[in-house]
């Protein structure tokens, strides 16, 4: 039954490919260019975003509720989970590897999604094509179409965009999508070792913690393929997978942690706090 609803929907979402085709004009437009992906881990309290803005920057979710992030030259910002613009959605909770999802009255990304789309009409957004009946269509929001074919992962924009398992993945597989030769990752923490848990919004310090990500990381390194990645580490912080940088070897500057409330507004705060105590969202 589970797999005739899930072919049943598949189905369904190939008849509005129409709706992706738009995405034409987006394919190459930054070619041969640099790009900052902005992530969403801790490590983003150590750093002065305004400083960023020397490239493009490709969004994940929450940066937008950042105080600094007006202050980059943010084009694209990626909302990727498949079914989250409803009334009713299905979240998914816990360390990367757990089936811990559950069905949810949706306070949270429809709010978030709907305040920062009003907000940021010169910014394009990226969503799963499952979200077009979600809140209602907008100019600058684009979708991407997933087959769930099990073929060759493919990141056409404006075909079959199937390697979106995560938000990372998606930024990535866009990123060479719009052309772009080269990015920088911000904020990525699950990639580098010691690994940081916690995000940029989190009450909490940045902390090494525990947790085996191995699956994980060769996702993100199959995404990579076809665009040079660097990634910005904390410092004493390293990778063996990818070629890293520190903030001062990149600006020059020594870096300076903040708390939450430095770098976030009270409104979203308390919004943040709201859907803490609704279980949708760690805080």
């Amino acid at each position: 039954m589970k797999n005739l609803i899930k072919k049943s929907l598949d189905c369904f979402w190939s008849l509005h490919r129409k709706y992706i085709k738009i995405n034409l004009n987006l394919k190459d437009i930054h070619k041969g260019e640099t790009c900052y992906i902005f992530g969403n881990g801790g490590s983003i309290k150590y750093y002065d975003l305004s400083i960023f803005n020397d490239h493009i920057s490709i969004g994940l979710t929450h940066i937008p509720i950042h105080k600094q992030f007006r202050q980059l030259d943010m084009r694209y910002i990626i909302f990727a989970g498949p079914y989250l613009a409803y009334p009713i959605a299905k979240l998914y909770m816990g360390s990367y590897g757990d089936d811990n999802s559950r069905f949810i009255i949706n306070y949270y990304f429809r709010n978030l999604w709907s305040n920062i789309k009003k907000n940021n009409d010169n910014v394009i957004f990226i969503e799963s094509l499952t979200n077009l009946y979600g809140m209602g269509r907008t100019n600058n929001t684009r979708y991407y179409y997933n087959d769930h074919s099990e073929a060759a992962l493919q990141c056409d924009l404006a075909g079959v965009f199937n390697d979106t398992k995560g938000s990372l993945n998606v930024a990535l597989n866009l990123a060479k999508y719009l052309g772009f030769t080269k990015t920088i990752l911000v904020g990525c923490d699950y990639l580098a070792s010691p690994t940081l848990g916690g995000h940029f919004y989190s009450n909490n310090d940045p902390q090494v913690i525990e947790t085996k990500l191995k699956d994980y990381i060769k996702r993100i390194i199959k995404s990579a393929e076809g665009i040079k990645v660097t990634l910005l580490v904390p410092e004493k912080c390293y990778s063996t997978d990818f070629d890293c940088i520190t903030y001062k070897e990149l600006f020059g500057h020594t870096e300076k942690l903040k708390k939450n409330y430095e770098i976030i507004g009270n409104d979203n705060l308390e919004n943040l706090r709201f859907l803490n105590k609704k279980q949708q969202i760690f805080l």
